[in-house]
């Protein structure tokens, strides 16, 4: 399993302790009660997380807290290592993530010794070994299960995460408010998008005029409303078509797209390939 067969509004469910391997890696805006760690291995990445951008190049790495929301961005080439893990998973740093926040969640490659480095590629080496990934230069997922591979992946990550802390300078934890706009409108949209949807029926639900939502996804989000909703049905979308049998116009539906014009439109130009080209090309190498 990958990244990419998983709806990404899916990610908020929490994990025990994940990674992943990915080139070129685009992920819309989410938020998620793991921990998650970003190390750019090559290229470059930009991340918009809260009002703030970020521009990582090789060697970097971010860090965000629970409950952050945060987008990644490739505009030419990138290849990345990710890390998601629940916070109470290490309780080393538990109280770290619960009472504090990083003034800046970014790692410069020139902060970090390079056996910090070493320490991550080391990781997905014992990875790629004990799950025998075919081809680690491809993207891959792993999740980890059973007691020992935890127990190895949990001795990885606590001396990652002491690199980390050591670099970090972490401030109080601000108190959020319990009306937070930003994750009201993920959460809606997420429990809403297969339906007929509006920035009106958001506006309505969270209590904001139609106004103030739409800022809250260009300026806080990192995209417009339709954009935001269009990459939610895709994803959704694309997760049927290698997960099901469901027919294109069932998918089509599933996904909250109005008309199947406008599916295969939206589809063909974010992925360059029709729906039914890509169920077919799955249905021909389940068949090898």
């Amino acid at each position: 399993m990958n990244y990419s067969s998983i709806p990404f509004h899916d990610i908020s469910k929490p994990e025990i302790l994940h990674i992943l391997h990915a080139k070129n890696h685009n992920f819309p805006a989410h938020f998620h009660q793991s921990v998650e760690i970003l190390h750019v291995s090559k290229g470059r990445l930009e991340i918009h997380s809260q009002d703030t951008s970020y521009s990582l190049q090789a060697g970097d790495t971010i860090i965000f807290f629970p409950n952050i929301a945060h987008r990644i961005i490739t505009n030419t080439y990138s290849e990345l290592f990710a890390i998601l893990l629940q916070p109470d998973l290490l309780s080393d740093f538990y109280l770290y993530f619960m009472k504090y926040q990083p003034d800046c969640p970014v790692i410069a490659k020139d902060n970090v010794p390079f056996s910090f480095i070493n320490c991550i590629h080391s990781f997905f080496e014992y990875v790629i070994t004990t799950s025998k990934i075919k081809d680690p230069s491809q993207k891959y997922w792993h999740s980890f299960h059973s007691n020992n591979e935890i127990r190895f992946a949990k001795g990885y990550v606590q001396l990652i995460l002491s690199y980390i802390f050591e670099n970090l300078e972490l401030i109080p934890q601000k108190h959020p408010s319990r009306h937070n706009p930003v994750i009201e409108c993920l959460n809606y949209v997420s429990s809403h998008y297969q339906a007929p949807i509006t920035l009106e029926d958001i506006a309505r639900e969270i209590g904001v005029s139609r106004v103030q939502v739409s800022r809250i996804f260009s300026n806080k989000i990192g995209c417009s409303f339709p954009q935001y909703l269009s990459e939610l049905r895709l994803s959704h979308a694309q997760h049927l078509l290698k997960t099901t049998n469901m027919s294109i116009i069932e998918i089509s539906n599933d996904s909250g797209f109005g008309s199947l014009s406008s599916f295969y439109q939206a589809f063909q130009k974010k992925y360059g390939v029709s729906p039914k080209k890509l169920q077919n090309n799955i249905l021909q190498n389940n068949q090898l």
